[in-house]
């Protein structure tokens, strides 16, 4: 469930797509309106205004009612979308079963579509990421089936993040 910045309500189902509730009237999006696929892994609205839709089939970007849909030939590390969180310097960040991948959240940014993946081949603990979160310091955590890894926040920076750009620590339930 999520709600927008109009305050529409959004519920994901598993095999209708999306419900969203406007002045008390239910819409639905399916696959046959253009989401990636009808059931819904997740769900996550920005501070654009924009809900992001997380499928098994890829990532869908609902803005004023059109779908923009990215997948791996967008740089994605993986289509199966687990996690979707924007960060307070603007960047949006998609966990897969691949590994994550990032983008800042701007609609030039967003028409060239290339999301920068984070991977075991880029420090991650595990590329099945499953939950990303920021705390009030700004640090981003990142959760994973191979434990919980952190980014610094004075590590990111105003440039776009990368490695080797920023600091990764991985913590497992050996760290307590």
């Amino acid at each position: 469930i999520a709600e927008d910045t109009r305050k529409t309500l959004w519920f994901g189902t598993t095999g209708d797509g999306v419900i969203k509730l406007k002045d008390e009237t239910f819409i639905s999006i399916a696959h046959e309106q253009g989401l990636s696929y009808n059931i819904v892994s997740c769900l996550y609205a920005d501070s654009k205004g924009k809900v992001w839709v997380g499928t098994e089939k890829g990532l869908d970007c609902i803005e004023n009612d059109k779908i923009t849909k990215f997948t791996r030939k967008d740089g994605l590390p993986g289509n199966n979308i687990n996690a979707i969180f924007e960060d307070r310097r603007g960047y949006l960040w998609v966990g897969t079963t691949g590994g994550a991948g990032f983008i800042r959240n701007r609609s030039r940014d967003l028409r060239e579509g290339k999301f920068t993946p984070l991977t075991t081949g880029e420090g991650l603990s595990d590329n099945f990421v499953r939950s990303i979160i920021d705390d009030k310091a700004g640090n981003l955590w990142i959760a994973t089936n191979g434990g919980l890894n952190r980014i610094n926040a004075n590590s990111l920076g105003k440039r776009p993040p990368g490695p080797p750009d920023f600091q990764l620590e991985h913590f497992t339930s050996r760290d307590g």
